[in-house]
């Protein structure tokens, strides 16, 4: 968000956040059933979105919950995933902080399963 200070210090990437990449295979009928498997792990600051916050994020995508923010991964995109304990984050999309290739802010829906 504007204005913001995305120096984090370590303490504030407290949550331990596995990112994972879509893994297709094939039922027993032949169908496609989308699995997940884990590429790397990293820490991160877990945020739902509020306010002026999530006006300003809803107008990439009407769906976005949350920003998670997190050391640079390279590559990562919206064909990933990030996961906390039990809840999943879909990507929306990932940002450069001021283009540094430090850390990256992320845009998310979390996946309540409905």
């Amino acid at each position: 968000m504007p204005g913001r200070d995305y120096r984090l210090p370590a303490g504030k990437l407290r949550h331990r956040v596995e990112i994972q990449s879509s893994t297709p295979s094939r039922d027993a009928i032949g169908g496609v059933i989308q699995g997940w498997s884990t590429t790397a792990t990293r820490w991160a600051e877990i945020r739902p979105l509020s306010g002026r916050e999530l006006v300003v994020a809803q107008q990439i995508d009407s769906r976005v919950t949350h920003e998670i923010v997190l050391r640079n991964v390279d590559g990562l995109n919206s064909n990933h995933r990030l996961t906390h304990e039990s809840r999943a984050f879909n990507i929306i999309v990932v940002r450069d902080i001021d283009e540094r290739d430090k850390l990256q802010r992320v845009l998310c829906i979390e996946d309540t399963g409905e």
